[in-house]
């Protein structure tokens, strides 16, 4: 083979190699974005616990886990769970809002927020990302799932 063949098919497989190594990362990416449609029982049940004894109880003691309802899983990032919550005892107005994390933007239906749940404890999104339990890239994917409409109202 002359050298200008070897040029050509080492370009050819270089741009083989990119093309290949791009369409991995885009599944990975794409992973990343689609987050399990459902969790499991058992942490959806400690997750109404939790978000009961930390958010409802004390202005409500007879309240139960059936008052709480896990309306929308965002996703799981580095073992924190991204959720949104609602409560038989606390109510929340329709309003279109956008809260704003270093230039990040998540979009909002309602006055409700989402919450991030690590080891037991809820935290703002701000808290979280302070804290260093999100990272910039767990809030661009956070940001790319849409907020859902509710009967009750839009989150």
């Amino acid at each position: 083979m002359n050298k200008y063949t070897i040029l050509i098919v080492s370009i050819v497989s270089f741009v083989l190699v990119l093309t290949a190594a791009a369409v991995l990362m885009q599944d990975t990416d794409k992973a990343k974005k689609d987050p399990p449609a459902q969790l499991s029982t058992e942490i959806e049940m400690l997750l109404k616990q939790d978000y009961l004894d930390d958010h409802i109880k004390s202005d409500n003691p007879d309240a139960t886990v059936d008052d709480v309802t896990l309306a929308k899983y965002y996703g799981t990032y580095d073992g924190s769970i991204a959720v949104m919550m609602k409560g038989d005892f606390i109510s929340h107005i329709t309003v279109l809002e956008d809260e704003v994390i270093d230039g990040i933007t998540i979009q909002y239906g309602s006055s409700n927020r989402l919450l991030i749940w690590e080891d037991g404890v809820f935290y703002t999104l701000q808290e979280a990302y302070d804290k260093g339990i999100l990272t910039k890239e767990d809030l661009i994917a956070i940001s790319e799932v849409p907020f859902m409409v509710d009967d009750d109202y839009a989150y």
